[in-house]
């Protein structure tokens, strides 16, 4: 199944992607592969991380990785 992601920091989306999983992953599964794809396309360090909030969503809804403002 696929999801939308959505990188919002400072109340702004900076980038979306969608992350596609086997149909019987975890939402702990599709977290991970967002946060490795935002680390590659983002350049985020390990400090950035730190920071991140995850909403877990439903499946019908897009999974969303919030950053604080900086």
């Amino acid at each position: 199944m696929a999801k939308l992601v959505h990188i919002i920091r400072a109340g702004k989306c900076i980038a979306e992607f969608t992350i596609n999983l086997n149909d019987d992953s975890e939402d702990e599964d599709y977290i991970v592969a967002a946060r490795e794809r935002a680390r590659t396309e983002l350049r985020l360090g390990q400090d950035d991380f730190a920071q991140l909030l995850f909403d877990v969503v439903p499946q019908a809804a897009p999974a969303k990785i919030r950053m604080p403002f900086k």
